[in-house]
């Protein structure tokens, strides 16, 4: 995946090269970036951000949003992409094994260690190591993850010699972090070490303008490209929610070619799961409010339904006392 820039220099999107990429997971054809929405957007300007500096990245997002395609346009964005981009998979890694996969050890450092290994910090040398799930990072293991990201030292397994470590960090996480910091369950020192720069992305129920170019690139390279989606289908395909994101839209249009008996792919052709959940509620342009009289509509809504304190209103909106009362102030509103 190389990064497509404009006259200034500013990534404007990603073209996928379709040559090996070692370490990477995510299939090298199907999964790319696609999109035009706004949600999309923000998220390009800020991968073009982040990808200028050396800066520590968490990628913060539902399952199936596409963290690791993000972690891999950013380091094909950096002065790093021609070295290698290493991906640690933290779900499901105990301590030793951790520690083995992360710093690598020697030949009889435990029982089964007939050969000496390199760990994948030693592999990922000059180029970008990614974190996916750090949450499951077992806490006693965040300690030495700590120090290798504070001394960029680290020792193999077994080993005596003190050995440097060169690579940019970016994780990812579908945990909330700070929560689990709070809980004591996430190192708070190991956190503000890795969230240099956070970056939060949109679920596909935030990019719908997305989904049509995202069905027709899935499409375009599954078995059975010559097959189409009726405009029906696709309206209902548009509806849906998604809850497992992009991973889910792909998955569906599989199915869907593969269910259809006809060239054209009919809405009875869908998945069931399409019409076990609800269509998103269709707004029309009469039913648009303004910010404002949505804000109204809402903060009237909240004096008539809440008891609490009005400071502890206000804590809850994540806003200021003042503010709140400037709010309802200003639309003749009274909270008692």
């Amino acid at each position: 995946m190389k990064p497509v820039k404009d006259a200034d220099g500013i990534t404007t999107g990603f073209l996928e090269i379709l040559d090996r990429i070692d370490f990477a997971s995510a299939d090298s054809q199907t999964n790319k970036m696609i999109g035009s929405s706004e949600p999309f957007k923000r998220l390009l300007t800020k991968i073009n951000r982040a990808a200028k500096s050396e800066i520590a990245v968490l990628l913060q997002g539902e399952t199936g949003t596409g963290k690791e395609l993000v972690a891999k346009a950013l380091h094909e964005s950096s002065r790093r992409a021609e070295k290698p981009f290493v991906v640690i998979e933290c779900t499901g890694l105990n301590e030793n094994l951790f520690e083995s996969e992360l710093f690598g050890h020697e030949k009889g450092a435990f029982t089964g260690a007939t050969h000496a290994k390199s760990g994948l910090i030693e592999i990922a040398s000059g180029g970008t190591v990614f974190f996916d799930e750090i949450a499951d990072v077992p806490l006693s293991m965040q300690v030495k993850l700590l120090r290798l990201l504070e001394t960029h030292c680290y020792r193999t397994v077994g080993g005596l010699k003190q050995r440097k470590a060169n690579f940019r960090l970016i994780c990812a996480s579908h945990k909330n972090l700070l929560d689990l910091v709070e809980s004591g369950q996430f190192r708070k020192d190991l956190y503000y070490r890795i969230a240099g720069f956070p970056i939060s992305l949109p679920s596909l129920a935030e990019r719908s303008d997305d989904i049509k170019g995202l069905i027709l690139h899935f499409l375009s390279h599954s078995e059975l490209r010559h097959k189409k989606f009726s405009s029906a289908a696709l309206k209902r395909l548009s509806e849906y929610d998604y809850p497992g994101n992009i991973r889910e839209l792909k998955s569906i249009v599989e199915q869907a070619t593969l269910l259809a008996n006809e060239d054209l792919i009919e809405v009875h052709d869908l998945p069931e799961q399409i019409f076990a959940r609800p269509a998103k509620p269709q707004i029309s342009d009469s039913e648009i409010l303004s910010l404002e009289e949505a804000e109204e509509r809402y903060l009237t809504q909240v004096c008539e339904s809440q008891n609490m304190s009005i400071d502890e209103l206000a804590e809850k909106l994540e806003v200021s006392t003042r503010t709140l009362y400037r709010k309802l102030q200003k639309f003749g509103l009274k909270y008692e």
